[in-house]
């Protein structure tokens, strides 16, 4: 296939035109691009030339460095859980001490009316409508 040039793509440097007998799928438009800047007079300003040389080198760092950022935080948000996890492990363990120690001391004491007693409040007798007359 014979390289298309300026020319045989029929720019000229002052309009975008194509001539009719060039198929679309031959146009390549890096081509179309490179022949409108060596045909024109104006240059691309400073700004432009630095920010096309910068930006491409700047993807793969700025990939890289999401990545290692989404990674750290992966493991941040691991290690976290894993401590929440210990925490909650030690306190139940703790609690169910406690809960043993109080089971222990329940079946070593006799069994007492006054302890229910105590919880419940002094008995009084005078029917059941009592409970209103507390409050």
């Amino acid at each position: 296939m014979p390289s298309l040039t300026c020319a045989r793509l029929g720019f000229s440097s002052h309009s975008i035109r194509l001539t009719p007998f060039i198929p679309p799928n031959m146009i390549n438009h890096l081509s179309i691009r490179r022949c409108l800047h060596t045909n024109s007079s104006h240059r691309p300003s400073r700004h432009a030339q630095f920010y096309s040389n910068l930006v491409p080198a700047m993807i793969p760092v700025a990939l890289l460095g999401s990545a290692v950022y989404m990674g750290l935080q992966l493991l941040q948000t691991h290690l976290l859980h894993e401590k929440y996890l210990d925490e909650a492990r030690a306190r139940v363990e703790q609690l169910e001490r406690d809960i043993d120690t109080l089971i222990l001391e329940r079946r070593n004491s006799p069994p007492s009316r006054e302890g229910t007693d105590a919880v419940l409040g002094p008995r009084t007798t005078g029917g059941w409508f009592e409970w209103l007359r507390r409050g």
